[in-house]
């Protein structure tokens, strides 16, 4: 079970789903930490500064009634609010927050403060438009601890607050809201707001996800992005093309995953060394049963698992976000209706999968217990595939040894199909062609260990018929006959050769989702199914068979 093949295989169908010309943006004069020459407007990023003007402009015109008339009972029940803007490490919450405040500060007398409240001391700037060149510039200036110290401010962003530090300026965020500046909270998902002493604001959120890859294919189609993040892959160089573009995307994939972070701006030797020592840093299983319990990541999961939302994640949108005007700056409520939340507003944070790289699954799995039922039970709950892949990989292992005594089989699909086994072997992946040379008697079971690509297991049925196994939990898989072809083509010049072939995809038996192989990369040719059909046809997924594994 691999995690790359079963999590976010949206390269593989890229060219047919592009959206229209991409949209990209800058960051100049701001503060050190969020400089970037060159960013993506993917569509989580169209849609949160879409979701911050509608909040703004409902703040504002609270903020524009006087303070005398904030008492009137006509406005008796309106409440201000706070956006909370949470989402997985990377994603790029900060950046885009950034971006869509310094262009509402583009508009004449606006200006922001912006507090950075991952230290406990902070840091603060003010951002505003320099009359002088008309361009939006941050300057430091003291950290604000009232409300009187941000009394010309249009809005206050309060970027990187964490559970640790939330209290800290919880007090601060209440008061501001209460007078109808815009507050912002930019945060991991591990920070919640609690009722209290703020059961009069309006707690929004909205949650940014984690890229995938058709977002980063078309990111990196533009020569000025790919110019500014190249130096973090492996062997490329500013002038690629394409073609290897996207190979050196698919190969970082594996480290970096979902991570708009570790892919364009840490290096993969640094990605590996920081998932290692964060993996055991999580303390096995308990730790993820505990971020399963707090729905939330927490700690050291909350470095590596990310999380994206199909239906919200996607290429540049056609539609153009909408940002503030002179005239919502102005605006004034003038009764309780003009208050009323709208529709835009509300964010359904659906519940989205948790996800691991390659890497990071692997090195996850080698401190959690090796219990199938365990296993099973947290890959389900943190809805990671791997894991609950991990799981059926050991329960089709368990079952393969349970069938070797006389008179058993190995039965699949509620005993509709029962396969024979006399051994059962396991190797690397490198080393699958020599376990084969020597160990290839009929109905032996070979187990490849790592991510070679194209299969786990392997079942010699007999010198002419040979199957091959892909074990999935996944609700899509990649089909890449080519490296199945070139293994073929490998053992077949060192002499051994088999005229019938078989692809088995085995899934859990209480799965009952739709399943779907995706595009064959390559084609197998010169070989027959075990019904005596030929292999070659338009599509070569009509090849392949499927089972189902109990977890009994």
């Amino acid at each position: 079970m691999h995690d790359m093949d079963n999590v976010n295989n949206q390269y593989d169908d890229y060219d047919s789903v592009r959206a229209n010309a991409a949209r990209f943006f800058s960051i100049g004069f701001a503060p050190a930490y969020l400089k970037s020459p060159r960013l993506y407007e993917r569509k989580p990023v169209t849609d949160l500064w879409n979701k911050l003007t509608s909040v703004c402009k409902q703040q504002w015109k609270w903020k524009n009634v006087p303070l005398p008339d904030k008492k009137n009972p006509v406005f008796g029940g309106s409440q201000p609010r706070i956006l909370q803007v949470r989402g997985p490490p990377g994603c790029g919450k900060s950046s885009a927050t950034y971006y869509w405040v310094s262009s509402v500060c583009r508009l004449e007398n606006t200006q922001a403060v912006w507090i950075s409240c991952a230290n406990a001391d902070g840091r603060a700037w003010t951002i505003k438009r320099d009359a002088s060149d008309n361009t939006v510039k941050a300057t430091q200036r003291a950290v604000p601890l009232s409300q009187s110290d941000t009394d010309f401010a249009d809005i206050v962003v309060f970027d990187g607050v964490r559970a640790t530090t939330l209290e800290q300026w919880r007090g601060l965020m209440n008061d501001l809201a209460r007078t109808g500046i815009p507050v912002v909270v930019v945060s991991s998902e591990g920070v919640f707001f609690h009722a209290g002493d703020s059961q009069d604001i309006i707690s929004l959120g909205h949650f940014v996800p984690s890229w995938i890859m058709s977002e980063y294919l078309e990111a990196c189609r533009d020569d000025q992005f790919w110019g500014s993040c190249y130096y973090h892959f492996n062997d490329a160089s500013q002038n690629d093309n394409l073609g290897v573009r996207n190979g050196a995307l698919i190969e970082k994939f594996e480290t970096a995953g979902h991570s708009a972070r570790f892919m364009f701006r840490k290096p993969e030797r640094w990605i590996t060394a920081e998932i290692k020592q964060k993996a055991l840093a999580m303390g096995g299983i308990d730790s993820l049963e505990a971020a399963t319990r707090a729905d939330r990541s927490a700690g050291a999961v909350n470095t590596i698992v990310t999380r994206i939302q199909t239906d919200k994640n996607g290429l540049t949108p056609d539609q153009q976000a909408v940002f503030p005007a002179e005239e919502d700056l102005t605006n004034v409520a003038t009764s309780r209706q003009d208050l009323d939340l709208l529709d835009t507003e509300w964010d359904n944070e659906d519940s989205s999968p948790r996800l691991l790289s390659a890497l990071a699954a692997a090195e996850v799995l080698k401190v959690i217990p090796s219990s199938v039922e365990r296993l099973r039970n947290v890959g389900r709950a943190l809805e990671n595939q791997a894991i609950e892949g991990y799981a059926l990989e050991l329960q089709l292992k368990k079952k393969l040894n349970e069938a070797k005594h006389p008179g058993q089989y190995l039965v699949l699909s509620h005993g509709s199909i029962s396969l024979a086994v006399s051994s059962v072997l396991f190797c690397e992946g490198g080393d699958v062609l020599e376990m084969l040379k020597t160990h290839h008697d009929p109905d032996t079971w070979i187990f490849i260990a790592g991510r070679q690509g194209a299969f786990d297991a392997i079942h010699v049925v007999s010198n002419t018929h040979i199957r091959f196994v892909q074990v999935t939990a996944g609700k899509r898989h990649s089909f890449k006959l080519d490296i199945l072809d070139g293994f073929m083509t490998t053992l077949g010049m060192a002499g051994l050769t088999w005229s019938h072939l078989e692809f088995m995809i085995v899934r859990p038996e209480d799965d009952h989702r739709p399943f779907s192989l995706l595009t064959t990369r390559g084609r197998l040719q010169n070989y027959r199914r075990f019904d005596e059909e030929q292999w070659h046809r338009a599509d070569y997924r009509d090849n392949v068979q499927y089972a189902t594994l109990d977890w009994d």
